[in-house]
């Protein structure tokens, strides 16, 4: 039962960041790439180039491990997210509507139930 369970989960957890979980390995595979392609440049060039070639190959590692990061805290954020949470519901009701239906409760003298009321038409007729 637990194993079927644990199943579900990592499906459901995979339903909701596939999309996520696909970008978090491109962006892992272009570290990588980058950063190969960038050695190899810098192992080429010499002089102001060199320092030039290091200053953007350290610019774009780590502005990939950025964008790493914040896809896994994504990621992270989906997984432990409250399945069960209440969404607030937006009324739609103008406020004048509301504010008419509370008067008119409020100025009642006695507040009937729908018991109260059912016998009350029964007494009538």
């Amino acid at each position: 039962m637990f194993k079927i369970l644990k199943y579900l989960f990592v499906a459901n957890v995979y339903k909701k960041v596939k999309k996520e979980l696909i970008i978090f390995t491109i962006s892992l595979f272009l570290l990588l790439l980058s950063s190969a392609i960038l050695n190899d440049i810098i192992t080429v060039t010499t002089g102001v180039n060199l320092y030039a070639f290091i200053v953007v190959k350290w610019v774009v590692v780590l502005l990939l491990f950025a964008y790493i990061f914040f896809i896994f805290v994504k990621i992270v954020n989906v997984i432990t997210s409250n399945p069960f949470k209440k969404k607030k519901l937006k009324t739609t009701t103008p406020n004048e509507v509301v504010y008419s239906k509370r008067e008119y409760i409020l100025n009642k003298d006695v507040l009937l139930t729908q018991t109260n009321i059912i016998l009350q038409k029964y007494k009538e007729s």
